[in-house]
């Protein structure tokens, strides 16, 4: 799968001032998410332009820098100059976005994810309270298929920010080990339970 990401920023240090978090952070958190998601820094010309590459597909993604106010008809443009450059698949961080912007990826079946800097004023992964999520191999979710059913499975919801952050996608079968963080230092075991994307 191709990725293209557009980081949208403010056009004047004044105007990006009254955000919330600064662009540093913002950027920061783009480049972990991006590295959880299997990602590596390629190269850096600029700092409103840096490549990376997806490790498993060899696949180079791009995280420009402005800012504007998102409207459905921008979003359009986005997906439009992506089919162009070949990626199928976006995700677009945004200062700001009308709602009927938020509302077009769903309702015109784009292959995208639009998120605004509030969502990536932390990362969430690293809160000592939160689990480790990872998505589980093919193998691991007909294994998980097949003892309790997909029916069955607990939920995790689709806008849950590890999920959104991590991107999973509907249907996928996650693993969740409660513990994991903290079981080298108070020596308990990590308890393993599935869930599936909806």
């Amino acid at each position: 799968r191709n990725f293209f990401v557009l980081l949208n920023r403010a056009r004047s240090n004044a105007a990006f001032g009254r955000m919330p978090g600064s662009i540093d952070n913002v950027l920061r958190v783009v480049h972990e998410m991006l590295l959880l998601r299997g990602y590596a820094v390629e190269r850096t010309e600029s700092p409103l332009s840096v490549d990376f590459e997806d490790r498993r597909a060899g696949v180079l993604c791009r995280v420009l820098v402005t800012v504007d106010k998102i409207y459905s008809c921008n979003i359009i443009q986005f997906m439009s100059t992506l089919r162009a450059a070949g990626n199928r698949r976006g995700i677009l961080v945004v200062s700001a976005a009308t709602q009927a912007a938020i509302s077009v990826p769903e309702s015109q079946g784009l292959d995208m994810e639009l998120m605004l800097f509030e969502h990536l004023a932390i990362n969430p992964t690293k809160h000592r309270l939160v689990p480790l999520h990872e998505l589980v191999d093919q193998d691991t979710a007909r294994s998980v298929a097949s003892k309790m059913g997909l029916a069955n499975l607990p939920v995790l919801n689709v806008n849950d920010p590890v999920a959104r952050f991590l991107g999973f996608r509907k249907g996928t079968v996650v693993r969740i080990s409660r513990g994991a963080h903290s079981m080298a230092m108070n020596n308990i075991f990590a308890i393993d339970c599935y869930r599936i994307v909806r």
